[in-house]
């Protein structure tokens, strides 16, 4: 997977890489049958698929930060290039979404929201 066109929201076909990433959220089961079936079909494209998280890429879509950095992509797209670029830097991607949107477990809102984003700071500082 290449660098990310501002404008279109495509990879750079032309570099390297036959990493296709899956979301794991809405329809994922038949996304992953599809590219199944097509790795087995062509086996000549050396194809690898891999599972991305896709906790908190809606939230990321509709903020700000996306809209800047890219202004002329639906906000659907914001979030398929934020999931897409999730393969290549994961931390990246996720520090642009507040700890409290990324879905961390079923507990995470009895967790004081202060505490959760002053540990997230922290962690960030030393990682």
């Amino acid at each position: 997977m290449g660098p990310v066109d501002r404008d279109t929201g495509r990879a750079d076909s032309h570099l390297p890489g036959r990493a296709r990433q899956c979301g794991n959220g809405t329809a994922s089961r038949e996304t992953d049958k599809l590219v199944c079936d097509l790795i087995a079909k062509y086996p000549e494209l050396n194809l690898t698929k891999v599972l991305v998280s896709e906790a908190g890429a809606s939230v990321y879509s509709a903020s700000e930060i996306a809209a800047k950095e890219f202004p002329n992509l639906d906000v659907s797209l914001r979030g398929a290039v934020s999931i897409a670029r999730r393969l290549q830097d994961p931390l990246a991607e996720l520090v642009k979404i507040e700890p409290r949107s990324i879905g961390v477990g079923q507990y995470q809102h009895d967790v004081s929201q202060a505490h959760l984003s002053a540990c997230w700071i922290q962690w960030l500082r030393t990682a």
